[in-house]
C-alpha cells in the first residue's frame, strides 16, 4: 500500500487580497508598498484606517488616490465619498506603470497554454514526481499573478484614461447631495431612531435627518448587497472584497455634528466587521485645534480610538509651527529636490485585530519600534512615485560644496 501525504483543501482567497498566518487575517493593499510595510502587510478586511489630512497642503489626497487606484488595479468594487463628485469622470487617479493592466490584458488573450509533451511527462525512475515540474509551474505562475494583483505600480505624474475607470466597478456619492429626497430612505432613518411613527410623511419629515445616517443608509446598502460575510454563498461562486474610500469634508465636516460623527464610524466599524471590506477615511485635524494653545479637541481623540489604524500626514511646507533646525539645515544643504523629504509620516496606531500586539513590530521594517512617536519616518514625493522612509539628517556640509578650498597654482614661484 502506497504512502499518500495528506495535504489540506486551499482557501481561495478573494481576488487582490493575501493572508496573513500571524493573525489569520485577509489583508488588501493601500497601494503603496512602503505603507503596507508600516501597517504590517495591509490593510486588513473589515477594519479602518484613519489618515490625519495635513495642513495647507494635498499630499494625503494623493495618498486616498493610490488607494482607490489599487482596487481598480485588483479590479475590486471601490465606494467613493468625496465632495462636489457628481460623475466617474471628475475622478483623478494615477496611472497603471507602463499601462501594467493593458499590457495583462493583452498577454492572456495572446498567450495560450503549452500542451504537455509526452515524451517528457513519462519517467522510467521516480514516477511519482513526474509532474512535479508542472505543479511548480503552476504555483509560480499563480504567485506572480497574486504579487501583481496584490500591489501594483502606479505613476502619479499622469492620471488614469476614463474609459478604464468608467469600466471598473467605481461607485461615488457627494458629499453635498446627502439629503433624504427619498421619502422611503427617510422614512427608514427615521424608524432606526426609535421615532414614533405617524400617519402622514410630511411630519416625518419635519424630524432632522443628519447626513451621516443617510450616509451610512448607503454604504450599508452597498456592503450588504455583496460584501456581507452573513450573506450565504454557493460553493461555485467566489468571495469578492471591497473598499471604501471617505473624505469627510463639506456637510460632513460640521462643528454640531461631534456626537453625529462618532456615532457613524462606531457603527461602520461593526458593519465592516461582518463584511470583505477595507475602509479610508481622510479628516482635516486642523480644524479641530485650538489657535491659541495648540491642543487638539477631544473630538480628535475619540476618532483615533474608534478607528483601527491611524497615521498621520505632518507636511513642512503646510506646519503651522516654527520650522526646527533640522529642517533648516536640509532645505539650505540639500539643493536636489529628490532627496528632499516632504513632511514626516507618523503612526498614533497600528492595527492589533484578533492579537493585544500589532504584528508590524514583527513583520515591518520600517515600524520595527512598534509604531507610534518613536519611528522617525518621513514621506518623500517623487516625479512618479509616493514612498515612507526613515527620516535621518543630511551629510555636513552638502554634497555640492566643498570642504577644502583648492590651492591656486597659477603663481608659483621659482
Amino acid at each position: 500500500m502506497s504512502f499518500k501525504k495528506f495535504t489540506a483543501p486551499t482557501i481561495s482567497l478573494p481576488k487582490g487580497t493575501k493572508y496573513l498566518p500571524q493573525n489569520s487575517l485577509v489583508l488588501v493593499s493601500t497601494g503603496i508598498p512602503s505603507l503596507d510595510d508600516v501597517l504590517g502587510g495591509g490593510l486588513a478586511l473589515g477594519s479602518i484606517i484613519l489618515v490625519e489630512e495635513d495642513n495647507l497642503t494635498g499630499y494625503s489626497k494623493i495618498l486616498q488616490s493610490l488607494f482607490e487606484a489599487q482596487a481598480i488595479a485588483s479590479d475590486q468594487s471601490i465606494l467613493i465619498v468625496k465632495q462636489g463628485l457628481s460623475s466617474v469622470s471628475q475622478l483623478s487617479l494615477p496611472n497603471f506603470l507602463n499601462n501594467i493592466k493593458t499590457e495583462k490584458n493583452n498577454s492572456s488573450t495572446n498567450q495560450q497554454p503549452e500542451a504537455p509533451n509526452p515524451e517528457t511527462e513519462k519517467m522510467k525512475i521516480a514516477w511519482r514526481y513526474e509532474k512535479q515540474d508542472v505543479s511548480n509551474n503552476m504555483r509560480n505562475t499563480n504567485k506572480n499573478n497574486s504579487s501583481d494583483d496584490y500591489c501594483s505600480a502606479f505613476d502619479i505624474s499622469s492620471n488614469l484614461p476614463l474609459n478604464i475607470i468608467q469600466e471598473a466597478k467605481v461607485h461615488y456619492i457627494d458629499s453635498f447631495q446627502l439629503s433624504p429626497q427619498d421619502s422611503n430612505l427617510s422614512t427608514r432613518i427615521l424608524e432606526s431612531q426609535n421615532f414614533e411613527k405617524s400617519k402622514s410623511d410630511s411630519t416625518k419629515l419635519d424630524h432632522y435627518i443628519s447626513p451621516y445616517h443617510i450616509l451610512f443608509d448607503k454604504v450599508s446598502t452597498f456592503l450588504e448587497s455583496e460584501f456581507s460575510s452573513l450573506k450565504p454563498q454557493s460553493r461555485d461562486s467566489k468571495r469578492q472584497a471591497s473598499r471604501i474610500s471617505i473624505q469627510i469634508s463639506g456637510s460632513l465636516l460640521d462643528i454640531n455634528n461631534k456626537c453625529e460623527i462618532l456615532e457613524f464610524i462606531h457603527s461602520l466599524k461593526g458593519l465592516l466587521r461582518y463584511s470583505y471590506s477595507a475602509c479610508m477615511i481622510s479628516f482635516p485635524v486642523n480644524f479641530f485645534v485650538d489657535g491659541l494653545t495648540g491642543k487638539r479637541h477631544s473630538l480628535v481623540h475619540r476618532i483615533e480610538n474608534l478607528c483601527d489604524a491611524v497615521v498621520e500626514l505632518e507636511s513642512f511646507e503646510g506646519s503651522s509651527q516654527d520650522p526646527s533646525k533640522t529642517l533648516k539645515i536640509q532645505k539650505s544643504v540639500t539643493n536636489s529636490s529628490s532627496n528632499e523629504y516632504h513632511g514626516l509620516f507618523h503612526t498614533h496606531k497600528l492595527l492589533c485585530l484578533n492579537s493585544l500586539v500589532s504584528s508590524a513590530g514583527k513583520l515591518s521594517l520600517l515600524a520595527s519600534t512598534g509604531g507610534g512617536s518613536s519611528n522617525n519616518l518621513a514621506f518623500k514625493l517623487r516625479r512618479k512615485k509616493f514612498s515612507i522612509e526613515t527620516y535621518h539628517l543630511p551629510v555636513e556640509g552638502g554634497t555640492n560644496e566643498r570642504r577644502v578650498p583648492e590651492t591656486s597654482k597659477k603663481s608659483i614661484d621659482f
